[in-house]
């Protein structure tokens, strides 16, 4: 499980907004670092570089001033992430560890090391936004998958049974910073919001972690993912089409290239795009809804089957003979 102090707050994006307010104030710095192709929500910060061209902004009515402080770095490229940040002060560095959104790439476990060293080093809050792979790579999230932890852990969906809800939790003394009975000024992150903690939302959260603690949830999700992956790989080798599914667990990402090996989000500007929206066109006339119309990635649940899993694959099978 997720260690440390806790705040809740009413949806990830909102999560992520106090965890930044947060260690900024901790740390008294301003600069924080975010990954090319990571999705944290709506906060204008962070708003930022989750496909490429990176330089283009994600939304309208985002200002330039908002993100003058957000500099955007490399996934799984340590070397350039010291190259883009050698100059600067931290006051986090914000990591989705596997780039949900943007593909399902996982982070090196040498990658993540190295960040956390950097971050001790420095004097930085390493930040996990684990609000897809918390509770979904285990009830431990991403840090007990790479034996890391972070300074700060954001979650969200999950921990409500899919209702309304975002949280941050860590290290209680930056945690403590958020008491208003202990701070004040600019010593203290404001944190309040009118349904936070909602009793409902709770009450559905702790149903769900019961059911992850006693049934066998990741054992079957994850067998799914991996069954899928490896079915569909051996779809595209045997044809020679140019895709690849990658993934880690129970979270799968159809990529249209088969440039190899995929580090990061990178492997999107070589999509052949066309042929990307005729296959997701042809899942969809077959009954299969894929998250983005950009990149095709998809969560696998515990009410998901073996046949849910053979209708991906044996689908896909169909469109790819169809384009020989």
């Amino acid at each position: 499980m997720f260690y440390g102090a806790g705040r809740h707050a009413s949806s990830g994006s909102e999560a992520n907004f106090f965890a930044i307010r947060l260690a900024r104030t901790f740390t008294k710095r301003s600069k924080i670092a975010k990954f090319e192709g990571a999705w944290h929500g709506a906060y204008d910060p962070l708003h930022i570089a989750m496909k490429p061209p990176f330089y283009r902004p994600s939304s309208g009515g985002i200002t330039t001033g908002s993100q003058q402080d957000t500099i955007v770095v490399p996934f799984n490229d340590f070397e350039g992430f010291k190259n883009r940040v050698k100059h600067e002060q931290l006051a986090a560095v914000i990591l989705e560890p596997v780039l949900f959104a943007g593909g399902c790439i996982a982070a090196d476990r040498e990658f993540v090391k190295a960040l956390r060293e950097y971050c001790d080093r420095t004097g930085t809050l390493l930040i996990f936004d684990e609000i897809i792979t918390g509770f979904r790579l285990g009830l431990s999230g991403a840090q007990g998958h790479y034996g890391i932890k972070p300074d700060l852990t954001v979650l969200g969906k999950i921990i409500g049974g899919g209702l309304p809800i975002g949280a941050i939790s860590g290290r209680r003394e930056v945690m403590e910073q958020m008491d208003h009975t202990k701070y004040s000024g600019l010593e203290y992150a404001y944190h309040r919001n009118t349904f936070s903690g909602n009793a409902i939302t709770l009450a559905a959260g702790l149903a769900t972690i019961n059911i992850l603690e006693h049934s066998p949830v990741y054992e079957h999700i994850d067998r799914l993912g991996n069954m899928a992956r490896d079915e569909l790989n051996r779809i595209f080798q045997d044809a020679d089409f140019p895709a690849q599914a990658v993934g880690l667990g129970s979270i799968f990402c159809i990529h249209m290239t088969n440039k190899k090996p995929l580090k990061d989000i990178s492997g999107y500007m070589h999509y052949d795009h066309a042929q990307y929206k005729k296959m997701l066109n042809f899942l969809l006339e077959n009954g299969i809804v894929i998250l983005l119309p950009e990149i095709m990635h998809g969560g696998i649940s515990y009410a998901h089957t073996e046949k849910d899993i053979k209708h991906l694959t044996s689908t896909v099978e169909e469109y790819v003979k169809l384009q020989s």
